[in-house]
């Protein structure tokens, strides 16, 4: 039997590894199945809202119904990169190397989702990011 760590005390046998991880139940029922309940301490991710800002564009288009090709994800991609490029230049931003970019497919339309981060020496920072919010303060609105 493996050796289950569950504090600072090691079990030594299958009895403290019993006791330790909690209480075993039996149903006497025609399946006869057993379960267990096990605990587990767990500490709750706590975002200090520290790091660069960023910034999540996201641009819709609509397939062209005769055009009969099956793209990829990437050749979509790939065809709107130009322009996307140029409207978040516009905009005073960059794409961010770090995450990827999504495509997502809705009917006849398709949406191209990136996260972005503003240039260097641009008044961005002025304008979109007068107060930096954090995402799980966005989420609970």
């Amino acid at each position: 039997m493996d050796e289950i760590i569950l504090s600072d005390k090691k079990p030594k046998t299958a009895k403290e590894t019993q006791e330790a991880l909690g209480e075993t139940f039996s149903v006497q029922a025609e399946e006869g199945w057993q379960g267990q309940e096990i605990h587990a301490k767990s500490t709750p991710l706590i975002d200090p809202g520290t790091g660069k800002a960023v910034i999540i564009r996201v641009f819709e288009f609509s397939k062209n119904p005769e055009f009969k090709a099956d793209l990829s994800q990437q050749e979509i991609f790939n065809l709107h990169w130009k322009q996307i490029s140029s409207l978040l230049w516009a905009d005073g931003l960059e794409a961010n190397k770090d995450i990827e970019p999504r495509v997502v497919h809705k009917d006849l339309k398709y949406q191209i989702f990136i996260t972005c981060v503003p240039r260097l020496r641009h008044g961005i920072r002025e304008t979109l990011l007068d107060v930096p919010r954090k995402l799980g303060e966005m989420l609970k609105k």
